[in-house]
């Protein structure tokens, strides 16, 4: 993602207390929360987060953290707000993902299987189609998705971070040597970005960030 990214997530929209979290330089979460949960939860964050301790007086309601992992202050923050439900939505994020991932593997391969192209244009399909497909392939390889593949249970990943990585899979379309035609509408990429796009309009939270959109826009534009 390129350019500075901050994403405001309300965890509870009565919150009190903000957590600004932090990734290197660019990246930077802030987080929503209600104190009094939070010193229910946890005797650490009861002290720190005292109304008459000197930690709160001097942050004024709001407290950085630098280089922390933000998606696990997000599932923490979930859990010790009882928003389970949340989980599972990303959960569900994580599995549909991944099926749309490996759906279109096989659909380039059932595709190789019965000489059928998945291409749009009417010249150079096999050549587009094999490029394609061997793009996918080693964007997922290099991911770690490919050739096993990984089911929900076993992906340490978050659903954002899950997100970012296939948006950020290269297509190189063919062209040029290939025909006058370009092949940019081809390939796997509009798909993605559509399939991703539609994750936001479920009725539970999907776990599809503003922040994702802004880089979906921003591909489409380059």
């Amino acid at each position: 993602m390129s350019g500075n990214s901050r994403d405001t997530v309300v965890v509870v929209p009565e919150g009190d207390l903000r957590f600004v979290v932090k990734n290197g330089s660019e990246n930077v979460r802030i987080f929503v929360v209600s104190a009094y949960v939070l010193r229910l939860a946890s005797p650490v964050w009861s002290r720190m987060l005292d109304p008459s301790g000197n930690f709160m007086e001097l942050n004024k309601g709001e407290v950085q953290f630098l280089d922390d992992d933000a998606e696990a202050l997000d599932m923490l923050f979930r859990i010790a707000h009882l928003q389970f439900n949340i989980i599972e939505a990303r959960q569900k994020t994580i599995s549909i993902l991944l099926d749309m991932c490996y759906k279109v593997v096989d659909d380039y391969e059932l595709a190789f299987r019965t000489d059928k192209y998945l291409c749009k244009m009417p010249s150079d399909q096999a050549a587009c189609d094999a490029i394609a497909y061997g793009c996918l392939v080693k964007g997922l390889t290099k991911l770690k998705l490919w050739p096993n593949c990984v089911g929900t249970s076993s992906m340490l990943r978050s659903a954002d971070t899950l997100i970012l990585e296939i948006l950020g899979i290269n297509y190189y379309a063919a062209c040029g040597g290939y025909s006058s035609l370009s092949h940019g509408p081809c390939g796997f990429k509009d798909h993605f970005h559509k399939q991703i796009t539609k994750l936001e309009t479920v009725e539970e939270p999907s776990g599809v960030l503003e922040s994702h959109l802004r880089h979906m826009k921003e591909q489409k534009a380059k």
